[in-house]
C-alpha cells in the first residue's frame, strides 16, 4: 500500500476516534444528568405526594371545621331567636298581668274606664265613689283573715282593693246584663259585690257595688 494512502487511512481513523471520544463525553454527561434527575425525582416524588396528601387532609379538616362553625353559628342564631321570642312572650304575659292586677291603684284611669264601659252599654253614669283598703298581707296568718280598713296603709306591701259604688241611669234588664258582662270583661280583675234596682217613671236606675284589686310588691 502506498505511503500516502496509509496516511489518509490513519488520518481517517484518528478523525473517527476523535468524534467517538467527543460524543462519548457528551453522552456521559447526558447520562449523568439523567441519572441525577432520576434520583432527585425518586426522592422528591414521594415527598411531594406526601405533602399533597397532607394538604388535602388539612384542607378537608379545615372544611369540616368550617361546617361545624357554620352549624354552631346557625344553632346560636336559632337560640338567640328562641330567647328573644321567650322574652317577648314573658313581657307580654307580664303586661297582661299588670293589666289584670296592676301595681298601683290607678284611680283616675279606672274611673275613666268605668265611665266608658257604662256609656258603651247604654247607661249614663250618675254617681261614682271609690274607697281604698287592703287585704291580708303575705306575712300574716290566714286564719286571721280580715279587711284592714281602720289601719289601712296605702303603701304597704300586699294585695289592696278598691271598693267602687256606682249608680247608673237608663237601660232595661237586657242592657243591664250587657253592662255586667262588659264589667266582667274589664281589663282589671273586677268582682260584683252587690246590685240594687230603683225604678222610676222616666227611667230605671241601678246601683252597683264593685271591687277591684291591685298588688304592691
Amino acid at each position: 500500500m502506498p505511503l500516502e494512502d496509509r496516511k489518509k487511512q490513519v488520518k481517517k481513523i484518528n478523525k473517527i476516534n476523535f468524534l467517538l471520544n467527543k460524543y462519548f463525553n457528551i453522552s456521559k454527561y447526558i447520562t449523568f444528568v439523567i441519572v441525577v434527575i432520576m434520583m432527585v425525582l425518586i426522592v422528591l416524588i414521594p415527598k411531594i405526594e406526601s405533602i399533597n396528601q397532607k394538604k388535602g387532609g388539612l384542607l378537608e379538616q379545615k372544611e369540616q371545621e368550617l361546617r361545624e362553625l357554620e352549624t354552631y353559628y346557625n344553632n346560636l342564631k336559632n337560640l338567640d331567636t328562641t330567647v328573644s321570642e321567650f322574652k317577648d312572650k314573658q313581657l307580654s304575659n307580664i303586661n297582661k298581668l299588670n293589666e289584670v292586677l296592676p301595681s298601683e291603684a290607678e284611680v283616675p284611669n279606672l274611673m275613666a274606664q268605668l265611665e266608658a264601659v257604662t256609656l258603651s252599654s247604654g247607661f249614663s253614669l250618675s254617681f261614682i265613689d271609690i274607697a281604698e283598703g287592703s287585704l291580708l298581707s303575705a306575712d300574716e296568718d290566714e286564719d286571721d283573715f280580715d279587711f284592714k280598713d281602720d289601719e289601712y296603709d296605702q303603701f304597704a306591701s300586699g294585695i289592696h282593693y278598691l271598693d267602687i259604688t256606682l249608680s247608673v241611669q237608663g237601660g232595661d234588664y237586657f242592657k243591664l246584663k250587657g253592662l255586667l258582662a262588659n264589667i266582667e270583661r274589664h281589663l282589671r280583675l273586677m268582682d260584683v259585690m252587690a246590685l240594687s234596682f230603683a225604678g222610676g217613671t222616666d227611667m230605671s236606675g241601678y246601683s252597683l257595688a264593685l271591687r277591684t284589686y291591685f298588688y304592691i310588691p
